[in-house]
């Protein structure tokens, strides 16, 4: 909803947000870090696929496959409504 991006799609609990920027097409938002980020990091190919945990849990870097590099933690905008 922010940056007037499309409307997040919600798949067994993790938000896709089809960002379509030059150096962001995608981001995988997690609500908490799980096994299935794992899965999903070791499928994706593409360039330019941000994932996204909002937890405090600390992540290991060995925790992903090589390829992926972490950042630094940022803020994370949420909504309340029922309609996020």
């Amino acid at each position: 909803m922010a940056r007037n991006l499309p409307v997040p799609i919600k798949n067994k609990g993790v938000l896709l947000v089809n960002v379509g920027w030059p150096e962001q097409e995608k981001r995988y938002v997690f609500p908490k870090l799980t096994p299935e980020l794992r899965q999903l990091a070791e499928k994706i190919t593409e360039p330019w696929i941000f994932l996204k945990i909002c937890d405090e849990a600390m992540l290991e870097k060995e925790s992903l496959p090589p390829k992926w590099v972490i950042q630094l933690p940022a803020s994370m905008m949420t909504c309340e409504q029922t309609y996020c």
